[in-house]
């Protein structure tokens, strides 16, 4: 059986290594690959703003489209489990960024190094209080930082089992509230500046 091919918000060329890892996902909790392709139409929205070339965007497509691939290591039950996760259950739960980078390693060391990084980065926070190893500021991947953003976007806007989306008004509060915090200021500014081409970017998915 041939793996289908996964086109990622523009960019041609998806290689048979991250298509077979994302139809995987996909097979194992298609929410958390659709949330992935969400993320990564944000991301695409936000780095044309950027003036990205057409090598970082194939990269930053990549890492954002498979950025909770460690999700592979849990049972959707526990994913999207509708109570609020103990101590132990959270840490268990944040393992997912140490994980789905060394996936990506053995798929491919080389290929995947910068998408693993990415992916081991992204709830890494600006103030330093992230994890895996709590980087601050300048010491996380940009990108990390960019697919950062997009998927507390995405979350905030999508239902949950323990609550509805978020307005657009208490979102962008959210932002503001944690610029130089959770997220880095320049960032903050430029996803909020082009909040409409994002919200578009992500309803366009939202049937993945």
């Amino acid at each position: 059986m041939q793996i289908p091919s996964i086109r990622m918000s523009g960019i041609e060329t998806v290689d048979d290594r991250c298509a077979m890892i994302a139809e995987a996902l996909r097979l194992h909790d298609p929410e958390t690959i659709a949330h992935g392709l969400r993320v990564c139409s944000v991301v695409s929205s936000l780095s044309r703003a950027m003036n990205l070339d057409d090598t970082t965007r194939r990269i930053l497509a990549k890492a954002s489209a498979l950025h909770d691939v460690g999700k592979l290591a849990f049972g959707t039950d526990f994913i999207h489990a509708p109570w609020s996760y103990t101590p132990e259950e959270r840490i268990r739960m944040q393992s997912h960024a140490s994980v789905g980078s060394q996936l990506l390693d053995i798929a491919d060391p080389d290929e995947f190094r910068e998408i693993a990084l990415i992916v081991f980065q992204h709830h890494e926070r600006w103030d330093g209080t992230g994890y895996p190893r709590a980087i601050r500021g300048e010491g996380i991947h940009r990108l990390a930082r960019l697919v950062s953003i997009a998927d507390v976007f995405d979350a905030l806007t999508s239902k949950r089992a323990y609550r509805q989306p978020w307005p657009e008004e208490r979102i962008r509060a959210h932002f503001l509230e944690n610029r130089a915090r959770q997220f880095e200021p320049d960032l903050v500014d430029l996803f909020l500046e082009s909040y409409a081409e994002c919200a578009s970017a992500r309803e366009s998915t939202t049937g993945v």
